[in-house]
């Protein structure tokens, strides 16, 4: 009885921590809270893909209903993998946002561009803004 409820546990347990990865589209919350629950899990390389791909795909969907249930179980790679299809699909259609760019890669590289250049920006006014110099005459 024990080794059975051990199984059990153990079965239980692996489906679990198996849906860790997948999002879940049950509804706007749960939708939006696996994707920045699985999103710090990812290669940092992978990130902003994931977060581009995930964009689209709302973009693309404006139904609640239907945008929850096409993204419901699947896992970053397949959100990529969906989120590349609309890019060519959009770039076939001769929208001017996507034609600058040749390829999926090349439009990641240069949102990556983008934001190396904008946590730059953050970091300095940071630093200005926390580092404030107090002279004191003596």
């Amino acid at each position: 009885m024990k080794k059975m409820t051990l199984v059990l546990l153990s079965c239980a347990m692996l489906t679990a921590c198996n849906n860790g990865q997948k999002i879940n589209g049950h509804n706007e919350k749960t939708v939006y809270r696996s994707v920045q629950m699985i999103k710090p899990r990812l290669p940092e390389n992978t990130r902003l893909e994931y977060e581009i791909a995930f964009g689209l795909l709302r973009e693309a969907e404006k139904d609640n209903a239907i945008f929850f249930k096409s993204i419901d179980g699947k896992t970053p790679s397949e959100l990529i993998a969906m989120g590349k299809d609309i890019f060519g699909q959009r770039k076939a259609e001769g929208l001017a946002q996507y034609q600058q760019f040749e390829n999926w890669e090349a439009m990641i590289a240069n949102y990556q561009k983008e934001r190396a250049g904008q946590k730059v920006e953050t970091d300095i006014k940071k630093d200005s803004q926390n580092n404030r110099a107090i002279d004191y005459k003596l």
